[in-house]
């Protein structure tokens, strides 16, 4: 959910070219990005990765790091196309 909701703020506010699509391709789509705006929408989107990380740490280590490590990525890589433009 994380990762979809900042997808989301991307192609909203920057395109999504380098991640294969058009810019505003979402639009007129029920987005949370539009439904309450991009920074509500990322902190939002940092409590759902917060959550999945905490609830990893519920499973067994092995699992949880290779899972946390494939979130930070994807958070990460998408962090940087919305703030570093």
């Amino acid at each position: 959910v994380s990762y979809q909701i900042r997808d989301d703020v991307y192609d909203a506010t920057e395109g999504g070219a380098d991640l294969g699509k058009p810019k505003n391709q979402d639009e007129g789509k029920n987005t949370l990005t539009r439904l309450i705006g991009k920074e509500q929408a990322l902190a939002t989107a940092t409590q759902f990765y917060h959550l999945a990380i905490y609830n990893l740490g519920k499973i067994s280590e092995v699992y949880c790091t290779r899972l946390r490590d494939l979130l930070d990525e994807m958070n990460s890589t998408l962090n940087q196309k919305i703030y570093n433009k």
